[in-house]
């Protein structure tokens, strides 16, 4: 979106470009590939992201944040196919090192592969092709009626461009992630709802990387802090679904122990580069690194 574009037109256009995106990427999902399924949910992530943008500026609040709320209940029934998808693609890599420890590992994969496979019959329910058309429907009809300032006869000027309201957005977005600084990453949990909430931010950068074209380092360091963050999520994951089914519904052999073993001794060297990354991004000079950014704009069209 342009600098000095109407801020209702580019986010009402991105909205119907991502309708016609998110029903494509979601008809794919409920096929239930591993890559559809990954696209499907950053799709949908990158959706709400956008409905919480026109919520926070030119569109109802209200009718933005309940249509969010229903993509996310997508995204969730989603969430243990993708989850299944990660552990049975780790167990793979594990393996091509280790071919010896197959059999010890069959009886998890297999049990996997039944969880993932229950987890796809649900998410295709929820993915029905009415249920698509109903969100392309509200997504369409949200785009079509923006707020609209009334008319003013006064001097005094209402923010209506994309540039009237980059820096408030931006600001608003970091300081819902540096809310963190409050809590200690010191738990895994923490740590994802952190990434969770710089992942919003990234992608609201995303939307308005055209009028703000100086951003691009920004949204590498929270790329960076999605991945790492990410890696360290998936391993706890791993640990904690092993921890529940070792002696109860896989058999505890040698082998689960190593992998488990294994898994522990990477989120070690991950939690270091994860807390380097929350520092990092609620530290001084993030910031500062963010307010030059702000300052350089796409200039007005002639």
């Amino acid at each position: 979106m342009r600098a000095d574009e109407p801020m209702a037109d580019a986010l009402a256009a991105a909205a119907l470009k991502r309708a016609q995106t998110l029903n494509k990427r979601l008809k794919r999902a409920r096929e239930a590939d591993p890559d559809s399924v990954h696209d499907g949910r950053t799709e949908l992530r990158r959706a709400r992201t956008l409905l919480d943008l026109m919520g926070r500026t030119v569109f109802d609040p209200v009718r933005t944040k309940k249509l969010e709320r229903v993509l996310h209940d997508v995204e969730r029934s989603l969430a243990k196919v993708r989850d299944s998808d990660v552990m049975l693609a780790d167990i793979a890599a594990y393996l091509r090192d280790r071919p010896e420890a197959r059999a010890g590992l069959d009886e998890l994969a297999r049990r996997l592969e039944q969880r993932r496979a229950s987890a796809a019959r649900r998410s295709r329910r929820v993915l029905a092709r009415s249920a698509r058309q109903a969100l392309v429907r509200d997504a369409r009809t949200l785009a079509r009626s923006p707020r609209r300032p009334p008319p003013n006869s006064s001097p005094k000027a209402a923010p209506v461009l994309v540039r009237h309201f980059t820096h408030e957005t931006v600001w608003t977005f970091y300081d819902e992630l540096r809310a963190y600084d409050a809590l200690a990453p010191d738990d895994a949990d923490v740590l994802h709802a952190f990434r969770s909430r710089g992942r919003r931010m990234r992608y609201a950068l995303e939307i308005l990387a055209e009028a703000l074209p100086e951003t691009a380092p920004i949204l590498d360091e929270l790329v960076g802090l999605q991945q790492d963050v990410g890696s360290l999520h998936d391993h706890t994951v791993t640990l904690r679904l092993l921890h529940k089914w070792r002696a109860r519904k896989v058999h505890d052999t040698p082998e689960l122990r190593a992998y488990a073993q294994h898994h522990e001794q990477s989120c070690a060297v991950l939690w270091a580069q994860c807390r380097a990354r929350y520092a990092l991004l609620l530290g001084r000079a993030f910031r500062e690194r963010i307010a030059t950014a702000l300052e350089v704009e796409v200039p007005a069209a002639a």
